[in-house]
């Protein structure tokens, strides 16, 4: 077992609720003890561990689309650097990875890589 899956393990707590339904898929509810009862998020299954199963799955979805919304608002610079001297250009600037990578497949294939190279950089975010 992963580190950081028995970091949120531990994080865990479970209760055995048993809802009046006749369907037994939600009778475990699983939670984060540090987010309380009340705000969830909750993982539900038909036994103690479908429901931390669930509960994890549905953290682990929350993390990634939180770092995908990351990296979607981090803009890139496309930088030339001349390989003789070391000097540093700006191509363009503000642009998603996507489209900075999309500049630089355009300027090797444009100029070529005889006198200098392209690199993609995250440009510093100011805050404030």
């Amino acid at each position: 077992m992963s580190p950081e899956r028995e970091a949120l393990l531990a994080r865990i707590e479970t209760d055995h609720i048993c809802p009046p339904i006749p369907i037994r898929d939600c009778d475990w509810r699983a939670n984060f003890i540090d987010y309380g009862d009340e705000t969830g998020p909750f993982g539900y299954g038909p036994t103690q561990a479908a429901a931390i199963d669930n509960l994890i799955d549905l953290y682990e979805a929350a993390e990634d689309e939180a770092a995908e919304r990351a990296e979607r608002a981090t803009t890139f610079s496309v930088v030339a650097v001349d390989l003789t001297n070391h000097g540093e250009r700006i191509l363009a600037h503000g642009k998603s990875r996507r489209d900075a990578e999309a500049i630089v497949e355009m300027a090797v294939l444009r100029r070529g890589v005889d006198r200098e190279f392209f690199k993609v950089r995250p440009e510093e975010r100011n805050h404030g």
